[in-house]
């Protein structure tokens, strides 16, 4: 874990940690005033991660479509297993493009919210607003999954007529979860 911070006023810093799988993610956290910071968890990516998954798409392809070609034409079979493959490849680079998320962050405002936004490789940007009035509490939770505990940032929120059975759970950084949650709280105080 490597922690690089600015000057103390401006409460900036950056946190290089793994997730729970042991890949490198990057927590960034600004903050300019004392009245909002805005925390980003995204992957340290590498330069042939970007290409290797559309190179790959198009030589599976272009595979596909050779054997298909060399094959008999007219037969049905060689036509629905080049139908089922381009279906399939199509499939993944929509889960790849549509559904991997590259970036993670949170705005928390003073008096007003906290924002959750999810940026995707498309580029698509997904964004959840939580009113201050309903956040009861910013936790560390912990869950147990088949073989392992995982931790995980949450916001314990609650309607507006304050009753506690209505409490909800709107977890953060969902994708990262990276481990060094502990740490990052005990360093800037959420």
């Amino acid at each position: 874990m490597v922690l690089h911070s600015r000057s103390m006023k401006s409460r900036s810093f950056h946190l290089e940690s793994e997730n729970i799988r042991g890949e490198l993610l990057i927590l960034k956290c600004r903050s300019s005033n004392s009245l909002s910071c805005e925390i980003e968890v995204y992957p340290r990516s590498t330069r042939k991660s970007v290409f290797l998954v559309p190179l790959s798409f198009l030589v599976v392809v272009g595979a596909t479509f050779v054997t298909w070609w060399i094959s008999d034409v007219q037969s049905t079979s060689s036509t629905w297993l080049f139908a089922s493959c381009l279906l399939g490849l199509i499939i993944l680079w929509i889960k790849y493009n549509y559904f991997d998320v590259i970036k993670e962050s949170v705005t928390v405002v003073k008096n007003i919210g906290i924002q959750i936004k999810t940026t995707y490789k498309s580029g698509k940007q997904a964004l959840k607003f939580v009113d201050h009035k309903s956040v009861a509490d910013i936790i560390i939770n912990e869950a147990i999954t088949m073989h392992k505990v995982i931790f995980y940032v949450a916001i314990l929120t609650r309607n507006s007529e304050n009753t506690k059975k209505d409490l909800k759970l709107v977890p953060l950084f969902t994708v990262g979860r990276p481990k060094a949650y502990l740490s990052f709280y005990k360093r800037y105080h959420l």
